[in-house]
């Protein structure tokens, strides 16, 4: 066994497939029935479901890639943050503004 690895349960499993599946399945069916040509590949983890139900409404399935934008945007605006409070010296910034009014 790995260092630091935790074990993994049947219920865990089963739980998983069932996620796996509840998504995939479906999504498989959809494509079957509208012809889509390749609708196996609903089973590609993550995507793929996405991917066969784009297909079958005539999109691309580029436009999965789409789904990432309120991810990549929330980390861009982590980033920023992190960035802002690294140039200015929050607190010390709000120290010298009291000061400021104090001495006014």
């Amino acid at each position: 066994m790995l260092v630091g690895a935790t074990s993994v349960g049947p219920w865990e499993i089963i739980l998983l497939l069932f996620f796996f599946l509840g998504l995939s399945l479906p999504a498989f069916i959809v494509g079957k029935r509208r012809g889509v040509s390749a609708p196996g590949v609903a089973f590609v983890p993550f995507f793929g479901p996405w991917i066969v139900i784009l297909w079958s409404i005539d999109r691309t399935g580029w436009m999965v890639l789409i789904t990432l934008i309120p991810l990549a945007s929330r980390q861009l605006a982590t980033a920023a943050q992190e960035a802002s409070e690294q140039v200015f010296d929050v607190p010390q910034l709000a120290q010298r503004a009291r000061s400021r009014v104090g001495r006014g």
